[in-house]
């Protein structure tokens, strides 16, 4: 059984990388989509980012080392059991796309600090790919794992993204 303490670790260390990934986002996504990003707000942008990294990483050391004592069958089972309990389907292949997201993250960090490759910023598909896998990892993480009122508030931020999409896209600014 995990305590109140290290519960509050596993939620609050994702809870603040998911904000900090939001702020990245956000400042991008306000940008003008012909103007690059200056010198020091691309360094902001690339500390926020790796901070909210920092926090993701934390999380699932917390998780795994806490809940599932560093076992991946058991973080799999865990997973399986909380997918079918939120949507019918027993199903653990989320923890891998976990993994990926991982992987993907810490390159994509790694290629910013040590060859300041600045692709995000260069493509929009590439943009527009990861964030929208990452969008998918934290609204289905907070379908499966998440308390009802965060349900709420990601079905009310994916509604707002959304909304905010269709107007930038209606005033031609795609970004």
């Amino acid at each position: 059984m995990v305590s109140f303490i290290e519960s509050v670790l596993i939620c609050w260390t994702i809870r603040i990388a998911v904000l900090l990934y939001l702020g990245r986002v956000w400042i991008e996504w306000n940008l003008d989509s012909d103007r690059q990003m200056s010198g020091q707000c691309c360094r902001q942008v690339r500390l926020l980012w790796t901070i909210g990294y920092l926090f993701y990483i934390a999380h699932i050391v917390f998780a795994f080392s806490l809940v599932y004592r560093w076992s991946h069958a058991s973080a799999f089972q865990y997973t399986a059991e909380q997918t079918a309990a939120a949507t019918g389907v027993y199903w653990g292949g989320g923890l891998y796309l976990n993994y990926l997201l991982t992987l993907i993250w810490f390159v994509d960090i790694a290629g910013w600090w040590l060859i300041d490759i600045r692709f995000p910023y260069r493509s929009k598909i590439y943009f527009r790919l990861f964030h929208s896998f990452s969008a998918f990892m934290v609204f289905q993480a907070t379908v499966v794992f998440g308390p009802v009122w965060w349900k709420c508030l990601v079905f009310f931020v994916a509604v707002t993204a959304v909304n905010v999409w269709y107007v930038r896209v209606r005033h031609g600014k795609t970004g």
